[in-house]
């Protein structure tokens, strides 16, 4: 888990996950809307829905002082301009953009105990990321299931509409911005 503070010790590593993450989360993201958008325009539904994350929002970065993660964050934001700027180009043509995250959910990437290859450092981190997120969210119990996660996702695309003011627009698996 590279932190922006990395830069200042290893600033080629940082830039390299910074790239990475650029190039999976926003590239991959304009690469699959490019290959999709015809089909789309073609449809029914006329969503297109981006899988983003509260960590890159930064009112709760800023509330919780959330330092970890940066090229993962920095990017899953270009996810959400990229949304944005898709819905301001194809919003008159009826088709919504819009990003979603997903909450928290139980997944091995977040259990420090299965994780593959989580050093000290890396577990350490995760525990104090536990700790800010409990400040911002005192009454969370904990992870969703993967099932429950895409329960609350398609609730919130079935009711999603250009109308109702959802169109380009980043908002938590409750669709409201906040993320637990």
């Amino acid at each position: 888990m590279t932190d922006i503070k990395n830069s200042n010790d290893d600033p080629k590593t940082l830039r390299d996950d910074l790239l990475e993450s650029f190039q999976v989360n926003v590239i991959g993201l304009v690469n699959t809307v490019s290959a999709f958008i015809g089909l789309v325009q073609q449809g029914t539904a006329k969503k297109v829905i981006a899988i983003s994350s509260g960590m890159a929002d930064t009112d709760m970065v800023n509330e919780v002082f959330l330092d970890i993660a940066a090229p993962y964050a920095i990017s899953k934001a270009g996810v959400n301009m990229v949304m944005a700027k898709y819905n301001a180009l194809y919003s008159k043509e009826g088709v919504l953009f819009m990003a979603i995250c997903p909450g928290s959910v139980a997944t091995s990437a977040q259990n420090p105990s299965t994780s593959d290859g989580l050093g000290a450092l890396d577990s350490e981190r995760l525990n104090d990321l536990g700790a800010k997120f409990a400040s911002y969210a005192p009454n969370f119990k904990g992870p969703a299931s993967p099932e429950e996660s895409v329960g609350d996702i398609m609730r919130l695309v079935y009711k999603a509409s250009l109308e109702k003011g959802d169109g380009g627009s980043f908002v938590s698996h409750l669709g409201t911005k906040r993320w637990f």
